[in-house]
């Protein structure tokens, strides 16, 4: 069914309508609010995505009352994709009917792009209803191709810490209790962050630099792109009030780091390391628990630990599937 719409074609102007855009997102179901707003996805446009995708096609639309929005950029390849295409944990189809938002979607390829254009849509949740609508329509389309995406692990803040714990295993707690009164032993405290973003910044990449992965040679802020991506995507978030990180210190040493960010009562992990010296202290277990007790407290009642890792799965409620679609109209 062909819907009014508005177009935009370059990145600049639709990340002017932001506040639209995220409040779009804020109602969209199954997808990974954070992820998929604007704080992830121009930071990932300008800084994983800038030199594949310089002087390359941008579109995005939104319906005429801006409930439903598409939102793709060209790289090298002959498609469309999402603004982040590293994970592909942000969907480029927002709204809360998709129904709707796939109409947007068709409405915008015949107005705008002549028909016969595909689409990478990745951030579908398994069993949602964007995958469903997509599927029922597959008969119309030239093609539509599904593979695997990423899988996230979650956490239901929604009874507070007392109610997480409750659902934990006695072994669980008995380490976290044991790393506890290590950590206070060893004379660490934890403390919210306070300041303005470059020396936050520097902080945490002086913690990152004692790291494990780090040594190693294998961390990703080794790398230019996502050293830029993480660094923009905080600032953003901490220009808007949205940015939760906490320091671990002894005495007068930073030796720890957890941060990540609130979007609309969904916590987002984004990082989380601890000097390679004070690995035996368990400080990652102090530190995410405390942030997910602080968190419970300022009324957030979703934790999105990320992608999955082994280590998560003893921290997880729930782990959900997303699946990435490629669709030729």
């Amino acid at each position: 069914m062909a819907v009014p719409y508005q177009v935009y074609r370059s990145a600049d102007a639709f990340f002017a309508n932001a506040d639209r855009f995220n409040a779009a997102v804020s109602m969209s179901p199954d997808v990974l609010d954070f992820c998929c707003s604007s704080y992830w996805t121009q930071a990932a446009h300008q800084s994983l995505h800038r030199e594949e995708r310089s002087g390359t096609p941008f579109l995005a639309a939104h319906s005429t009352e801006a409930k439903n929005w598409i939102v793709f950029a060209k790289g090298a390849s002959w498609f469309w994709e999402p603004l982040e295409n590293a994970w592909a944990f942000s969907c480029p189809l927002i709204g809360e009917d998709s129904e709707a938002v796939v109409d947007l979607l068709e409405s915008v390829c015949v107005g705008e792009l002549g028909g016969a254009s595909a689409f990478l849509i990745g951030g579908v949740a398994q069993g949602g209803s964007l995958q469903r609508v997509l599927n029922q329509r597959q008969g119309s389309y030239r093609r539509l191709v599904e593979f695997e995406g990423m899988t996230c692990m979650t956490i239901d803040l929604s009874d507070g810490v007392d109610g997480y714990l409750a659902r934990r295993s006695v072994k669980f707690r008995k380490s976290l209790r044991q790393s506890q009164r290590r950590v206070k032993d060893a004379g660490l405290l934890i403390e919210e962050a306070d300041g303005a973003w470059p020396e936050m910044f520097e902080r945490i990449l002086r913690i990152q630099q004692r790291t494990t992965k780090w040594l190693r040679g294998d961390d990703i802020f080794h790398h230019a792109g996502y050293l830029e991506f993480y660094g923009s995507l905080a600032k953003s978030a901490l220009a808007d009030g949205l940015l939760r990180l906490l320091f671990a210190r002894q005495g007068e040493e930073d030796v720890a780091f957890i941060l990540g960010a609130d979007f609309r009562g969904t916590y987002r992990g984004l990082q989380m390391s601890y000097a390679a010296n004070h690995a035996d202290l368990g400080i990652g277990n102090v530190l995410q628990f405390e942030n997910l007790r602080r968190c419970a407290e300022a009324g957030i009642t979703g934790y999105d630990l990320g992608m999955f890792a082994p280590y998560k799965q003893r921290w997880t409620d729930e782990q959900v599937r997303f699946r990435n679609l490629l669709l030729i109209l």
